[in-house]
């Protein structure tokens, strides 16, 4: 037996049919039918992908720190409203992390990793004081 899944075109007869089919095996068969139909496969790697990632989710979400949420269910909030929930009383020092860089506020806005940075960085500071959504741990 010579075929590896090229089209070999052999015609073998079916022992209880009596049709020709135009496969020299099983696997030859679902070879062919994999090549004819790759949105199948694919259709059902995605399935099995999701299905990971929402399982791979609950895990970090169980195991993680109180407070903590995932990266995507994060509103992004300005800068403003930051410094003034938490009460820092020293613009300047949120100032300087931002022109250094690390800090990147987009439009004057904070996404998820912004607020984590925030908290990081400016826990601490004189006057600080803790908002009901703090720690603003990120899950990515």
């Amino acid at each position: 037996m010579k075929c590896a899944y090229p089209p070999c075109h052999n015609l073998v007869e079916q022992p209880l049919t009596g049709r020709k089919k135009r496969y020299c095996s099983e696997a030859h068969k679902h070879a062919d039918f994999r090549r004819r139909h790759p949105e199948k496969s694919l259709k059902n790697q995605v399935k099995a992908l999701k299905s990971r990632i929402y399982l791979l989710e609950r895990f970090a979400k169980d195991h993680a720190p109180t407070n903590y949420r995932l990266a995507r269910d994060i509103a992004p909030v300005s800068l403003a409203d930051m410094i003034k929930s938490h009460g820092i009383a020293d613009g300047g020092y949120v100032e300087g992390i931002v022109q250094t860089g690390l800090l990147k506020p987009v439009n004057g806005m904070l996404d998820a990793e912004g607020q984590e940075v925030f908290y990081r960085l400016c826990n601490g500071q004189w006057g600080w004081h803790a908002c009901e959504r703090c720690p603003h741990g990120v899950i990515p």
